[in-house]
């Protein structure tokens, strides 16, 4: 009967402790969704090596912000498909950020006729404070915010463009 007892504790037990870990995976989830509600503060480099931060940004546009590789072949397919599409973006604002050097990063940008667009910026996140950031270090990673800085959708991994274009747009009925 002792041991019936003890069983029965430690199933108890094991039960709690599971409900526990839960409860605490649960909220550590939320604080990251909480964190992507509106664009968060950060600093960046353009080109010239002057300091970008999120407040540099046109409020009347919807910005797509992609953290990229130009080695990464997931964002050159990314790359390729956004500049094949850009024209479907409605008042969109495009800011791109890599670790690389500038040098590479434009390269990257003309290969895909993206340097010089008036919607388009790149900057270099020479501190590697991305994933700090936006908790996210996976290329590509794509971000959508509105006009008003909150968050639309957050993509980690290769994003198909038209999924992109739908939330842009507003045509994301999923």
């Amino acid at each position: 009967m002792k041991r019936k007892h003890l069983f029965f504790g430690f199933i108890g037990i094991l039960f709690l402790s599971l409900l526990v870990l839960i409860g605490k995976r649960i909220n550590q989830k939320s604080m990251e969704e909480a964190h992507f509600e509106t664009i968060p503060h950060f600093l960046f480099y353009d080109e010239d090596g002057k300091e970008v931060n999120q407040l540099d940004f046109e409020n009347d546009y919807t910005k797509v912000l992609v953290y990229f590789n130009s080695t990464c072949s997931l964002c050159e397919e990314e790359f390729h498909a956004i500049s094949k599409s850009i024209a479907k973006f409605k008042d969109t604002q495009f800011i791109f950020i890599s670790t690389e050097k500038f040098e590479d990063i434009i390269d990257f940008a003309s290969i895909h006729q993206l340097h010089d667009r008036k919607n388009v910026v790149f900057l270099q996140d020479r501190d590697f404070k991305f994933s700090t950031y936006f908790k996210y270090d996976v290329v590509p990673s794509t971000f959508v915010y509105n006009a008003d800085g909150q968050i639309l959708k957050a993509y980690k991994g290769f994003t198909p463009v038209k999924e992109i274009i739908l939330t842009v747009n507003g045509d994301d009925r999923r």
